[in-house]
């Protein structure tokens, strides 16, 4: 029997959208956003011993030139707080980026980067294209296990965009609840609840048929 493909995923959108293709060999996680949750999570999803790691999921863009809904698969990247570093498989990075994705560096952060002048400055330090909050610790992981990994990002905001800041929203497990979202209180933040959502939903079915065509034969 072959060993399934695991699709790592953060948010309950980025599951669902890769869950509702039915992938032959893939086998879906969501551990919650953040490397610490990533961490928890990983050794029951690597009991499996998967034939390979994939992080499918948003980022946020820190290169200008990016624009939402750009598909990056990252060469490699690193810990925001820490050495940690990763370079993607050269078995299956490739596969990833012909399905239309760039290339360049990404950087793992504990927190959301979301204001504009946040995002240059971790540019500048890191060099990196794009920031997210998963994929160092899940190419750790990997790493310790002798199990190939690589990423698959879709921009959701550009560098120069400062989406709302859910935070205040999340639950224990990083999911965003509509009881959550009660308690943010702020009208210029709920105002643009919807139209965030239904971006995410459009940028994650997108990045999901994008995987699956990546993963094609």
């Amino acid at each position: 029997m072959s060993r399934p493909i695991l699709v790592a995923t953060a948010l309950a959108a980025e599951a669902r959208a890769v869950r509702a293709l039915s992938l032959p060999g893939v086998q879906v996680v969501r551990a919650g956003p953040g490397p610490e949750r990533v961490r928890a999570a990983a050794p029951r999803a690597l009991a499996s011993e998967p034939a390979a790691v994939l992080a499918v999921g948003l980022a946020g863009g820190l290169d200008p030139d990016l624009a939402s809904g750009v598909l990056v698969a990252p060469e490699g990247g690193s810990l925001e707080a820490g050495k940690t570093s990763w370079i993607a498989d050269p078995g299956w990075r490739p596969r990833l980026v012909r399905c239309g994705a760039s290339g360049g560096t990404g950087v793992t952060v504990a927190l959301p980067v979301l204001r504009p002048a946040e995002k240059r400055a971790l540019r500048a330090r890191t060099g990196a294209r794009i920031c997210e909050m998963e994929d160092a610790a899940w190419a750790d992981a990997a790493a310790v296990r002798g199990i190939p990994f690589a990423s698959l990002r879709v921009v959701l905001d550009a560098a120069a965009d400062e989406p709302p800041d859910l935070g205040p929203a999340a639950e224990p497990d990083g999911a965003t609840t509509p009881a959550g979202l009660a308690r943010l209180l702020r009208p210029d933040v709920l105002i643009r609840l919807p139209g965030l959502a239904l971006k995410v939903r459009a940028l994650t079915r997108a990045l999901a048929r994008s995987l699956e065509a990546a993963l094609a034969d």
